[in-house]
């Protein structure tokens, strides 16, 4: 009898700490229990209030609670959304799921469950407005990449650019600066509408260092001034009389700034840090037209060069994922240059690795994954931004003694690499090579590998935000599927199997488990326990003090560990239960300060299977 109280007690306990609104009405719609995250939701101190004034009141549109009636007379409904009207004024969005109980003798009464569904509903909104900017992004840059591509000149090529950006993400004006090297300053080139016309029929110009577009052409770095009220050394311009905000982007190729992509709007705080990262990867495919036609004006030698330039843009523009673009390119330079070998890399600007994303060797795919910065080649290209061309083993060797390098292999007969570089940042790495031909490759050779680099730079950051957003909206979707499942779920075994599928459609599972704690016994139970180790299978109950489950429990602390897990646990003084994995992630399942159990993945085959982002999605 003491056993069945004490079970009360904490079904109580968990009952009342539940973030959703669990009670228990009359047939008439009394409410005769409820927990506080009922009240909370309703905003009502107690339920004498609510019954005082009537469970129907709630329902912002009175029709929502009579169609919940009709649809409980049918039976069991699930999921039914709809708006209640707090007394403070405030209205919340809810998911309501309610059934009709009958039991023997007694009179018949309902069971429910309100979910605070608010921020879902916004981050649904957010999401599809992200997405259709995204979207807007993507298909805004091809459109730039195609009409650079065909711009005959520089002049309509900045006036399309200008157009394009301007009318495409409703800026209130854009224009372009060029230096001018004999009145040491920028000088307006193009111009949005009359306002443009107008100062450039002024001869516009701004000095060098000052203001946001002299600091972004001195600098060689993006300058956002979300609200230039606050600029003490901003100056207004006349022909623009409502500006609030502005970004000066500048044209980067390689080191050198040829220009600076200027806009402007009507509200502070309208452009934003992704409006900046949007114009740095269209400022690099400005770069690539710019040089393209210089290099066309320098010699018509070229010109079938430039054509298969303009091809690979369209091409790159059309990618939209990593694996697509890596393909992409390769088919471009294997066309254009004749190579033994070819190589993709993508590195983060300031790591100490970078990741070889694809490879062909004598036309045989090659090795991928994880390598480390060092005092080789790439690392030299990827650490100073510049890139190399290598015509015979003589300048090969020589050049590795002369920067202090150290071989990756044979030495190569010829050889070229050129980074990665987009909006300012050095993005990755590009490389061929002939094994046994000498001088393959010359000074043009360089020239258009590295425009073709720059390009690729361009399509792999279209191709990560296209990922990105992809990856975040079915995260979303995946998420919001598993909280209306959950909600619908009264059985505990099909909860946890619920997670258990949910988790999956997330991350790469193949060993999964949930360890609930219990403090009194002070040991963990493992209700649900998917693995591929035959050893791990059979753990059902464990000392709450014991291995990476016990650490969770006893600090409160999410853990990843993305290699060497056995190592770790030396390093800690513990000991390890089960089969040892090759990577582990697990965090605690919490209810305000308490730690309820255990949630983990663990791979037994795959080192850095998982990394932060998983960390915080679990």
């Amino acid at each position: 009898m003491n056993n069945l109280v004490q079970s009360e007690i904490r079904y109580r306990q968990i009952v009342n700490n539940l973030p959703i609104g669990v009670y228990v009405a009359t047939s008439d719609d009394h409410i005769v229990e409820a927990n506080p995250a009922f009240l909370n939701m309703t905003g009502y101190a107690s339920l004498e209030a609510v019954n005082q004034v009537g469970v129907s009141v709630l329902y912002a549109d009175p029709a929502d609670y009579q169609r919940l009636i009709t649809m409980l007379q049918q039976g069991p409904v699930v999921g039914f959304e709809t708006l209640f009207h707090r007394p403070d004024g405030q209205t919340v969005n809810i998911s309501i799921s309610v059934r009709q109980v009958q039991e023997p003798g007694a009179a018949p009464y309902m069971e429910g469950f309100l979910e605070d569904i608010t921020e879902r509903k916004r981050l649904g909104r957010e999401v599809q407005g992200s997405l259709t900017r995204r979207s807007i992004e993507v298909q805004t840059s091809t459109e730039v990449a195609q009409e650079i591509a065909a711009a005959p000149a520089l002049e309509e090529l900045f006036q399309r650019v200008v157009t394009l950006i301007k009318e495409r993400f409703d800026y209130y004006h854009a224009q372009i600066f060029r230096y001018n090297p004999t009145l040491d300053a920028v000088v307006l080139v193009t111009g949005y509408g009359e306002a443009g016309q107008k100062m450039l029929a002024a001869g516009h110009k701004l000095a060098m260092g000052r203001g946001v577009v002299g600091t972004a052409a001195a600098t060689g770095q993006s300058i956002l001034a979300t609200d230039v009220a606050q600029d003490k050394d901003w100056r207004p311009n006349p022909n623009l009389p409502n500006t609030r905000g502005e970004l000066a982007v500048p044209i980067k190729l390689r080191d050198e700034v040829l220009g600076i992509l200027d806009v402007q709007s009507t509200q502070a705080g309208a452009l934003t840090v992704e409006d900046q990262l949007l114009l740095e990867g269209l400022c690099g495919q400005i770069a690539i037209a710019i040089d393209n036609v210089r290099l066309f004006e320098e010699t018509q030698r070229r010109v079938d060069e430039l054509v298969t330039l303009n091809e690979i843009g369209r091409e790159f523009a059309a990618t939209l994922t990593i694996e697509e673009t890596c393909q992409a390119v390769y088919r471009q330079v294997d066309r254009l240059f004749k190579a033994d070998n070819f190589a993709i890399g993508a590195y983060q600007e300031g790591s100490r690795e970078w990741v070889q994303l694809f490879e062909m060797r004598g036309g045989q795919p090659g090795e991928v994954g994880l390598r480390r910065m060092g005092r080789d080649l790439i690392s030299f290209i990827l650490s100073t931004r510049q890139p190399v061309l290598l015509r015979d083993v003589e300048e090969n060797e020589r050049f590795h003694l002369e920067q202090s390098l150290q071989s990756a292999g044979p030495t190569a007969a010829s050889w070229m690499g050129a980074p990665l570089l987009a909006g300012g940042a050095v993005a990755g790495i590009m490389t061929i090579q002939e094994n046994a031909r000498a001088r393959v490759y010359d000074e043009q050779h360089l020239v258009l590998f590295s425009t073709i680099a720059s390009q690729a730079a361009i399509a792999f950051q279209n191709a990560r935000l296209f990922e990105r957003a992809r990856r975040h909206a079915e995260e979303t979707a995946a998420l919001n599927e598993l909280s209306r499942k959950l909600s619908a779920r009264l059985d505990v075994r099909q909860v946890l199997e619920q997670v258990y599928q949910g988790v999956s459609q997330l991350l790469t599972v193949s060993s999964f488990y949930i360890g609930l704690h219990d403090a009194e016994r002070n040991e963990v139970t493992f209700p649900i326990n998917v693995t591929e180790s035959v050893v791990d299978r059979q753990i059902t109950v464990i000392p709450a003090d014991q291995g990476l489950t016990g650490y969770i429990i006893q600090t409160g602390e999410s853990l990843l560990i993305q290699s060497n897990v056995t190592e770790w646990l030396k390093r800690k003084d513990m000991e390890s239960v089960g089969e040892p994995a090759q990577s582990w992630l697990g965090v605690p399942m919490m209810v305000g300060d308490q730690v309820l159990g255990v949630m983990a993945v663990q791979d037994h085959r795959r080192p850095n299977a998982y990394d932060e982002y998983d960390r915080d999605l679990l």
